[in-house]
C-alpha cells in the first residue's frame, strides 16, 4: 500500500481508530449471531450448531465482505495479493466468531 513507514500516526488517531474497530467487531459480532438463528431455524432436523455457525459465517462474508473487498480491489486499484490477504482474514475472523456464537448457549 505503499506507507511510509518514518511517518507516525499521532495518538488520538491511534485510540480513535481502535475504538471504531471494537464497535464495529461488536455490530458485526450481533449481526452474525442473528444470522446464524436464522439458519438454525431454516435447517430442519438435528444438525450441529458449529454447522449453523459455519453457515452464518459464510454467508455473512459472502453477502457483506467479500463484495466490499472485490471493490477495493477494482476501485481503488488495490493489488490481488491485497485483496486475498484481506478477504481471507476476513472469512476466518467470521468463521471464529461463528464458531464461538455458535457454542455460547
Amino acid at each position: 500500500m505503499k506507507f511510509d513507514f518514518s511517518e507516525k500516526p499521532p495518538a488520538g488517531a491511534m485510540v480513535r481508530g481502535m475504538v471504531l474497530m471494537f464497535v464495529g467487531n461488536i455490530l458485526t459480532a450481533w449481526v452474525l449471531a442473528n444470522n446464524s438463528i436464522a439458519w438454525m431455524n431454516d435447517m430442519p432436523g438435528e444438525t450441529s450448531t458449529l454447522l449453523f455457525g459455519f453457515m452464518g459465517g459464510f454467508f455473512t462474508w459472502l453477502g457483506f465482505f467479500l463484495p466490499q473487498d472485490l471493490s477495493r480491489m477494482a476501485w481503488e486499484n488495490k493489488s490481488g495479493k491485497l485483496f486475498l490477504i484481506n478477504t481471507v482474514y476476513h472469512f476466518l475472523a467470521l468463521q471464529i466468531v461463528a464458531g464461538i456464537l455458535s457454542q455460547w448457549r
